[in-house]
């Protein structure tokens, strides 16, 4: 079965489960610092994709995460 939350970004895709999971990446790509963990995979946003990580993709995430917003407020209607 194929996730509905799916969007072409950057040249890649980017996909969530539900509205939680865009609330978390929304606050992980907007936020201008980021602490890490001392171990390394040891939480959801060390294992993040680059695409969600580099500073310079964060406009074209965000705006695709809003698109993601609007896709999944169609369909629950």
């Amino acid at each position: 079965m194929s996730l509905l939350l799916q969007t072409s970004c950057v040249g890649e895709t980017l996909w969530a489960y539900n509205s939680r999971h865009l609330d978390f990446l929304t606050g992980y790509v907007a936020a201008t610092i980021r602490e890490r963990s001392a171990n390394t995979n040891s939480t959801m946003a060390s294992r993040l994709p680059k695409l969600l990580k580099v500073a310079q993709n964060r406009r074209a995430v965000l705006q695709a995460i809003e698109a993601l917003r609007v896709e999944l407020s169609r369909a629950t209607r």
